[in-house]
């Protein structure tokens, strides 16, 4: 019984075959490579449901991967473009009991010789919250490949400071 069972469904299956292969001999070639291409070539049904299957997979894969493709623009540091323009070399100076201040020179590795550069300076807490911001001036024009000198009293000190380039204008390029 299990015998004549397995060899009608064998039959059937050879039966199937035969169908598919003269639908798809049938079929036009253009419609050829398009179900070879969804691995579809029984009835029109099939191949939808295929053609669904495939969509609702790319679909799936999609979301799936969009965290992936949003998380490295998510994890980039902003910064600012003039960090590559110039180097800061900078530190906290004291003196006496009141009188804080931050000095330093502003590197220039551009082309361009640069003027009129405003640094921003905050002063942090111990907590990490601004505790004071200040703006200051650069002495004079920065050259290429030069430095330019700035010292900038605080109204307080804290436990950490942070100095940018707030803005700055490019002078004339020198010829050689």
């Amino acid at each position: 019984m299990a015998q004549d069972a397995e060899r009608e469904r064998g039959v059937r299956d050879a039966a199937a075959r035969s169908r598919r292969r003269r639908l798809y001999a049938a079929a036009p070639r253009s419609s050829r490579v398009l179900a070879g291409w969804f691995n579809c070539t029984t009835q029109a049904r099939v191949c939808r449901v295929d053609f669904k299957r495939r969509i609702l997979l790319v679909t799936v894969a999609s979301l799936v991967m969009l965290p992936v493709a949003i998380s490295p623009a998510i994890a980039q540091v902003f910064s600012v473009p003039q960090e590559r323009f110039f180097r800061l070399d900078w530190r906290r100076e004291r003196q006496g009991e009141r009188d804080v201040a931050i000095a330093g020179y502003v590197y220039n590795d551009y082309s361009y010789p640069v003027r009129r550069v405003q640094l921003q300076i905050q002063v942090f807490d111990a907590a990490g919250e601004v505790k004071s911001e200040v703006f200051g001036w650069v002495l004079g024009d920065v050259q290429p490949s030069g430095r330019g000198y700035f010292r900038i009293s605080l109204p307080v000190s804290g436990s950490a400071y942070g100095v940018t380039v707030y803005s700055f204008e490019f002078g004339p390029r020198e010829s050689p």
